[in-house]
C-alpha cells in the first residue's frame, strides 16, 4: 500500500481518538486498536492491541497491504 498524506493523518487521528482500525497484511485483516508510530532505522512502525486478546502487535507500514479507519 502506498501511504497518502490523507491515509496517514487517518491513521494519526485513529490513534489520537482510540479508534479502531481495520489493517490487511499478508492475507490477514486485524482489527486493532493502533497506540501509536515508532521509527526503527527508516521503516515506520504502527503498534496497537488486539481488542480481542490485547496482545499487542507491531505493523510495519510498509508491510499493510490494506488499511480501514472503523469509525463508529
Amino acid at each position: 500500500m502506498r501511504w497518502s498524506p490523507d491515509a496517514l493523518r487517518s491513521l494519526e487521528r485513529a490513534i489520537e481518538e482510540g479508534r479502531r482500525v481495520s489493517i490487511m497484511r499478508r492475507g490477514t485483516d486485524f482489527t486493532v486498536e493502533p497506540e501509536g508510530l515508532r521509527t526503527e532505522g527508516s521503516r515506520e512502525i504502527l503498534y496497537g492491541r488486539l481488542p480481542s486478546t490485547g496482545e499487542t502487535l507491531d505493523f510495519p507500514l510498509d508491510e499493510i497491504d490494506e488499511y480501514d479507519d472503523l469509525r463508529s
